[in-house]
This record gives structure tokens, C-alpha cells and sequence, in this order.
């Protein structure tokens, strides 16, 4: 007797995905349930993945409401702990000795996947379907069913989804914060599908590295080493004027306060000269920017690079969270709405930036607009919404966007073609969404 003790204790402990389970406890969960008489619950390892099983004899008379049975489970055990489905028997089998033959119980009811109102899936929710089948040891979920509040999810079960689907392309970039946002097959699916809606086309790279040219190089090379010297000539201007107009009034045998008057003049106007000066080289020399892809060392490449250089050498730092830097990027180019602040001077691709009314941009975020690779300069746009906050040294890539009323948090990067909805709030590098709390998922 003692031996069939043992051997029934060990009967009742199995091992699911780590994780190792007293049958008994959830057994003695269901027997709680008034229309329960008896309880049995066994690991399936036949027809799919293992899955817990639950078998239940009603008392007489009483009817046994799985939806029901389940959720009471939920709430008394976790997740992991919940088994896939629950069957209705007469009688639970027994050895002769009178104990419960857990080999003996039957397979489990088939179930088909709810069907959606519209009739069919797409391709996305079909291998969401699949996946989570898998995970929650085969009980198909429907399309309206939250991952942890109706399946009894968690955040590691969570995260071995998300690592097996994320290396499909039709997942690339998912994370277990957007299994938080967006709890639901449906609502994930969509979301993965506006995605990739809203990716911009990527221009394919070419087929093997771009080979530049030794000739080209060596042109480019020199026309930026005959633009250092106007360059640093027009940096210079500003701490020169003051002793260049003083020298030359006094040359010219002015009186010594004419001349002090004349240098703290040339100081007022050196400033706005300098900010009118970069204003006319930018389109002078690039005209209005327009999103594309170009050689890097090529023609267009030295006029960026030149307008880029005039432009760090203009004093800008000066006018950061005033009123007048986001005027000085609207003479640019760059659309900016009404009371905009703007903590930082990294605009580059200044007619490809809108930037919404109320909008807060923290301190050196970078809106610049391009990035260098493959052997081009690829230029692209940026937009932020009205009422939006980008959080200090935060990185917009291009073609990517902020809806009204969206924030990127600081020291956060939102990847190209990536887009952050209307109240949402990303972080992270790269960006995504916060997690709702859990008073968030129950309203």
C-alpha cells in the first residue's frame, strides 16, 4: 500500500515547459465548482504539443460550463497551471485498488478555432492562430481574446512568442511590449499589418558594394580642402569684425570711442549677417530637398556636406529654446507649427521636417533627416504631430513619424518608417510602446 501511495503521488507531478505541476492542486480547483462531483487532470502528449487536459464528472442533474470552469482556474492558479480543455465524463477510470488510472483517461475533444464573422484569415492572424494554439498547449483561441486576461499568458510565455515569430518576416520587429498594447490576435495583427502599410519603400542596396571610383575620391577630397578655407573665414567672422572695424577706424584716425562704438556695432550685426548668409548658402546650393538616395563623394554629396559645415559654423547654439530658432528653420525650409519649442539644432533635410503646433523637442534630440550607408546618402522625412514631446537626445530616423499627441521618451531612437499613434508613448532603443498597467487592461 505504501508503494501505490508513492507511485500515486509521483502520478500526480508532471513537467511542463520548465515548470513542474501538482495535478492534484488543480483538481482540487474544479472541485469546487458546485456542478463538479469529481476531478481529473492528465499531460497530453499526443496529437500536438503537451497540454494539460481536465476531465470532469458533473453531479447529477447539474450541467458544466467549461468557459466558466477555466476562468475560475485562472483566477485561483497560474497561467501556466490552466489546462487546455475540459471534458465532461460519467465516470473518472480506476485501478482496482480504487485509485484514480490516469492512463486510462480519454483523448481530448477535438475543437475547431472559433471562425470570425467575415469568414476567413488573414495571413497574419492564421500564423498568430497557429503560434498561440502551440503556446497555450492547444486550445485554439479566438480572435477577440486577450493573451493574459482570457488565456491566462505571462510575460514569459510571452517572450518565447514573440522570439519564435519575430524571425519571420512577416513579424520582423515585434516585442513583447507591443503583446501588452496590443493583446488581442486581431488587434496584433492589424498592428503588424499598418506596419508595414506604413513602411516607406526601401531602396533595395546594390547587388554588391558600390565601388567608388579612385578619381571621383580624390576630386571630392580636394574640393572639400579648397572649401575649408571659406569656411573657416566665415566661423572666424564673428570673433574678427569687432578688431578688424576697430583697426580700421582708427587707421582712418577716428576718434577711439567712434571706433569702440563701430566694434560693438559690427558685434550687433555680425550675428544676424552670418544666420542670413548660411540661409542663402543652403539654397544657393541645394535648392529645395527633396527625399532620395545619392553617391556618396559625388556633386551632390560636397554641396550637402559644404551646406551642412556653413551651417554648424553658424552660431545657432545661441538662439536653442527661443523663439526665433524655429523662424531661422522655417526660412530653411522646414515646416513648423505655432508655439513650437525647440531644444536642439540638429535639422539637416530641412524641407522634408514638419513639425506640428504645441510640440515640445527636448535638447539635442536629433531630427536630422539622413544617414550615410551602402556608399549613399539617403535623405528622408521626418514628421511630428501637434501637441508631441521628443525627450532629450532622442533620435528620429528618417521616414519616420509622431501622430498628434504622441511621445518619445528620452535617449529613445524610432526606427526609419516606424510611426508612434495618436497618445501612444514609445521608448527604448529601438522605440516601443509602454505596456498598459494592468488597470489599463481591465478598462
Amino acid at each position: 500500500d505504501g508503494d501505490l501511495e508513492f507511485l500515486g503521488r509521483m502520478d500526480a507531478q508532471v513537467k511542463l515547459r520548465g515548470f513542474r505541476i501538482e495535478l492534484e492542486e488543480i483538481e482540487a480547483v474544479l472541485r469546487l465548482d458546485p456542478a463538479v462531483q469529481a476531478a481529473a487532470v492528465t499531460l497530453w502528449k499526443e496529437d500536438g504539443p503537451d497540454r494539460l487536459v481536465a476531465h470532469v464528472v458533473p453531479r447529477p442533474g447539474a450541467a458544466v460550463d467549461e468557459a466558466a470552469l477555466l476562468q475560475r482556474l485562472r483566477e485561483r492558479l497560474p497561467g501556466y497551471m490552466v489546462p487546455a480543455s475540459i471534458d465532461g465524463l460519467d465516470a473518472l477510470p480506476t485501478l482496482s485498488s480504487g485509485k484514480l488510472d490516469r492512463k486510462r483517461l480519454p483523448a481530448p475533444r477535438k475543437r475547431a478555432a472559433p471562425v470570425p464573422v467575415d469568414g476567413h484569415l488573414t495571413d497574419r492572424q492564421r500564423r498568430l492562430t497557429d503560434s498561440w494554439t502551440r503556446w497555450f498547449q492547444g486550445r485554439a483561441p479566438g480572435l477577440d481574446e486577450d493573451f493574459f486576461l482570457d488565456l491566462g499568458g505571462h510575460s514569459l510565455l510571452a517572450a518565447a512568442m514573440v522570439s519564435e515569430l519575430r524571425t519571420e518576416p512577416p513579424f520582423e520587429g515585434l516585442s513583447v511590449p507591443d503583446v501588452y498594447a496590443f493583446p488581442t490576435i486581431r488587434a496584433l495583427a492589424a498592428e503588424m499589418d499598418a506596419r508595414e502599410a506604413r513602411r516607406p519603400p526601401r531602396l533595395a542596396p546594390p547587388p554588391q558594394a558600390r565601388a567608388v571610383p579612385p578619381w571621383r575620391y580624390r576630386l571630392c577630397a580636394l574640393a572639400q580642402a579648397l572649401s575649408l578655407y571659406p569656411l573657416l573665414g566665415f566661423y572666424a567672422l564673428q570673433w574678427l569684425s569687432p578688431y578688424l572695424v576697430y583697426s580700421w577706424s582708427q587707421d582712418h584716425d577716428f576718434p577711439r570711442l567712434v571706433g569702440i562704438a563701430a566694434a560693438l556695432a559690427s558685434l550687433t550685426l555680425i550675428y544676424p549677417a552670418m544666420y542670413a548668409l548660411s540661409i542663402a548658402v543652403k539654397w544657393l546650393l541645394l535648392g529645395r530637398i527633396r527625399p532620395g538616395r545619392h553617391p556618396i563623394w559625388g556633386f551632390y554629396y560636397w554641396r550637402w556636406w559644404l551646406t551642412q559645415r556653413v551651417i554648424a559654423a553658424t552660431p545657432l547654439d545661441y538662439l536653442v529654446e527661443s523663439p526665433w530658432l524655429p523662424w531661422y528653420f522655417r526660412l530653411m525650409g522646414a515646416r513648423i507649427g505655432r508655439d513650437v519649442h525647440l531644444g536642439t539644432t540638429s535639422l539637416a533635410a530641412f524641407d522634408l521636417v514638419d513639425i506640428g503646433d504645441d510640440a515640445s523637442i527636448g535638447l539635442d534630440a536629433r531630427l536630422s533627416g539622413y544617414s550615410l550607408e551602402g556608399g549613399y546618402l539617403e535623405i528622408g522625412p521626418i514628421g511630428i504631430g501637434a501637441r508631441c514631446y521628443v525627450g532629450n537626445r532622442a533620435i528620429l530616423s528618417p521616414g519616420s513619424l509622431l501622430e498628434d499627441g504622441a511621445v518619445l521618451e528620452d535617449l529613445s531612437l524610432l526606427p526609419a518608417g516606424a510611426r508612434i499613434a495618436t497618445g501612444q508613448h514609445w521608448t527604448g532603443s529601438p522605440a516601443r510602446p509602454l505596456p498598459p498597467t494592468e488597470a489599463d487592461r481591465q478598462r
